[in-house]
């Protein structure tokens, strides 16, 4: 721990003195970065994330970090849709308590200028009541681990998805898909009513689960769809207590269909199998190789 504490204070002291290179910073981050998910204790993985957020405002402002990949960084995030407009980052620090406290960055172009900006995302989830039908912003956001943006468009109009995890607690798990959005002046914002779901267009849609199981929810590229596990209590007495739910075999989906997620009610999530492909899959990394039990589909 206290060799731990001498390095921080080391890196800290290299900010401070020289000017550094993305190469340099992304270097420290990487060494820093493992101790925000395996460090002993909550002080020292609170320290550790201070200093990496430090060090990663310092490089998003800098002028080739937008097309910088950061491909060091093994266990956080970074994610761009298809159009390259922005890039997000988010990772996870696991709690003594057996809770999660969520972090992130939304980097782009200033719409007037062109120069780099990027705003901090301020995990509030645990004040937020149902998050369903909250149009939330930066300094209000559902703290989550996104691992996959789907771009899709309407009438000339862009449409960026985001799937994610929230670890939660020891009993459960979450999975989100939510939607990001940028005004004419570039403020970002969080959950619009794109969605068609359970008779309801929330602004965002949350599976939670028993934390003993994992949920499969991802783009399907050749579906074209949004599909995922049907979720189901073990019992029926025991609908409402998520600790008790996992999926049940069946699946359903979301198929975007003129500006809005629709959804589709037990889907075979099969793919045909093309018998020339012998090519074996290769899941990219998310931010989320380190993570427990993974559950990153």
């Amino acid at each position: 721990m206290r060799k731990l504490f001498l390095l921080l204070i080391l890196l800290a002291t290299a900010i401070a003195g020289k000017a550094q290179t993305l190469s340099d910073l992304e270097a420290q981050m990487s060494t820093v970065s493992p101790s925000i998910l395996k460090g002993e204790n909550d002080s020292v993985r609170i320290n550790a994330n201070t200093q990496f957020m430090l060090l990663l405002e310092k490089a998003l402002v800098m002028p080739n970090s937008f097309t910088y990949g950061f491909d060091s960084l093994k266990t956080i995030s970074r994610l761009q849709p298809d159009d390259k407009s922005f890039k997000l980052f988010s990772w996870n620090m696991p709690k003594d308590d057996g809770s999660y406290a969520y972090f992130g960055y939304v980097q782009y172009k200033e719409p007037k200028t062109g120069a780099n900006k990027f705003v901090k995302l301020i995990d509030k989830s645990d004040e937020i009541q149902q998050p369903e039908t909250k149009g939330l912003s930066p300094k209000n956001w559902y703290g989550t681990h996104y691992y996959r943006i789907v771009q899709t468009s309407y009438k000339k109009e862009k449409f960026y998805t985001l799937l994610g995890i929230d670890f939660n607690n020891r009993s459960t798990r979450k999975k989100i898909v939510d939607v990001i959005e940028f005004d004419r002046l570039g403020n970002v914002f969080f959950g619009d009513n794109i969605f068609e779901y359970e008779k309801k267009s929330p602004k965002r849609i949350v599976f939670e689960y028993s934390a003993e199981v994992t949920m499969k929810l991802n783009y399907d590229e050749m579906k074209g769809m949004i599909v995922f596990d049907h979720l189901s209590p073990m019992k029926e007495d025991l609908a409402g207590q998520f600790q008790f739910y996992g999926p049940d075999f069946s699946y359903d989906g979301l198929k975007f269909k003129k500006g809005k997620w629709v959804q589709i009610i037990d889907i075979d999530a099969r793919n045909p199998k093309n018998p020339n492909d012998n090519t074996k899959f290769q899941k990219p990394n998310m931010g989320l190789d380190s993570q427990p039990g993974r559950d990153t589909q």
